[in-house]
């Protein structure tokens, strides 16, 4: 499905209702000065074999953190190939001086409250 955004003026694509509520909380918060949907590939193994990963976001704060965020259903955090992707993008991340973080719906739910 796809959504409009304010902040970035644009139509977006999302793959769940979960992203679709970060795109629209991300477009509220004024802290945040942008964001990219599937910014970019990273590259990791699972199972002795090669596959690629498109993290969900990469946010751009006002103060200039970046943080890159996937979104997930909790009950799908711990299975062993996403294990793999998040290593790979905290492995990522820190190479390139920006945050990684998993979003499930209990944070979700918690920033819609905040």
């Amino acid at each position: 499905a796809i959504i409009g955004t304010s902040k970035l003026n644009k139509e977006i694509r999302h793959r769940s209702s979960w992203e679709r509520n970060v795109f629209e909380l991300l477009d509220k918060d004024d802290n945040i000065l942008t964001y990219i949907n599937e910014p970019f590939l990273i590259e990791y193994y699972f199972e002795m074999n090669k596959h690629r990963y498109i993290p969900d976001l990469l946010i751009t704060y006002k103060d200039e953190i970046q943080k890159l965020v996937e979104i997930k259903p909790e009950y799908l955090v711990n299975a062993d190939k996403n294990q793999c992707k998040f290593h790979a993008a905290q492995e990522y991340c820190t190479n390139k001086g920006l945050i990684f973080e998993v979003w499930t719906e209990k944070d979700i739910d918690k920033m819609s409250l905040s």
